[in-house]
């Protein structure tokens, strides 16, 4: 009998698991358009990007940029910095503009609708060296369960001992090498 009951109990928790599949549709009468802010600055060489886009509707595919605008960062001894439109809502540096470590930076934004917007005074911090970089070849499941996708997971690993900074960002550079297996009489298999 004690079989049956695990039988039983199998069942209705795989029925349970495969039941609850059904694609999430959500209904969204209406979005706020709002503007989006995406830009960074450090104390490597410029220019600097400062991309300005609005928010979009659910079953939209892109967000406008913001063109028009007035794009400015202040330093703690307000000297203003101004960005030019490079192309519709990016916004680029001048190339001899460069943050300075230890030194507060706001950022200004003025919309073509007379719209305000300013950062919090933000300090540009000393980017602690990293620790260690580790790498491992990970297996992603698809939706097709007879294929995965295999790719490198890597991991950064750094602190700052002075406890400081939380955050941080990482860029990298990927690169590729290909060798193709050579065919000659000068080299045997």
């Amino acid at each position: 009998m004690s079989s049956h009951k695990y039988i039983y109990i199998c069942l209705i928790l795989l029925s349970l698991v495969f039941a609850c599949r059904e694609p999430f549709t959500p209904e969204i009468d209406r979005y706020d358009n709002i503007l989006v802010i995406d830009g960074l600055i450090s104390d490597q060489e410029g220019p600097y990007m400062v991309r300005l886009t609005r928010s979009f509707a659910f079953d939209e595919t892109f967000a406008l940029p913001e063109e028009g605008a007035l794009v400015m960062i202040m330093d703690e001894e307000n000297e203003l910095f101004e960005f030019t439109e490079e192309q519709a809502g990016v916004y680029k540096s001048d190339p001899s503009f460069r943050g300075e470590i230890g030194t507060s930076y706001k950022l200004m934004v003025s919309t073509g609708d007379q719209q305000t917007y300013e950062s919090e005074w933000v300090e540009l911090r000393d980017v602690p060296e990293i620790d260690s970089i580790c790498y491992e070849l990970k297996e992603r499941p698809t939706s097709d369960p007879n294929q995965s996708i295999y790719g490198m997971e890597i991991s950064v690993n750094t602190h700052d001992h002075t406890n400081q900074t939380r955050y941080y960002r990482w860029e990298w550079i990927e690169t590729w090498e290909i060798i193709t297996p050579i065919t000659s009489s000068f080299y045997p298999d």
